[in-house]
């Protein structure tokens, strides 16, 4: 479970950079700095687009979990547990493993999107200010 965090951790450590590099091209106001976020976005996009079939099967994994937690109770587990049906509980750390690494699938998907909204907004308003 330790990788799913770190790999999380990761995420975050990556986004938190990447925002504040935006934040800094966008303080310059320059030509060169309206290019960079345009070429910035333009790569966004492109990898939001690339990543389609893996968010697709991502939501797949995610909707197999979600059945399944509804179908399990909690006195299932205990019962595995004390019958030491060891496959059983495999099987379900190995469906929370691939629900989790789903969810990492969904977090990048709904940054990169976000990101991607908030750089269409703001190259928006920059057209705007720039043409009144």
């Amino acid at each position: 479970m330790d990788r799913f965090y770190i790999e999380l951790h990761n995420l975050l450590d990556q986004v938190a950079k990447e925002l504040k590099d935006i934040r800094t091209i966008m303080a310059r106001d320059s030509y060169m700095g309206v290019e960079e976020i345009k070429l910035r976005h333009s790569l966004l996009v492109q990898r939001v687009f690339a990543r389609r079939e893996a968010l697709a099967e991502a939501k797949h994994q995610i909707g197999i979990w979600n059945e399944l937690e509804k179908s399990m109770k909690e006195e299932t587990v205990l019962g595995w547990k004390a019958r030491r049906e060891v496959i059983k509980l495999q099987d379900r750390a190995d469906r929370a493993e691939a629900f989790a690494a789903a969810m990492l699938v969904l977090a990048k998907h709904a940054i990169e999107t976000t990101e991607g909204a908030t750089l269409t907004a703001w190259l928006a308003r920059y057209d705007a200010n720039v043409a009144g």
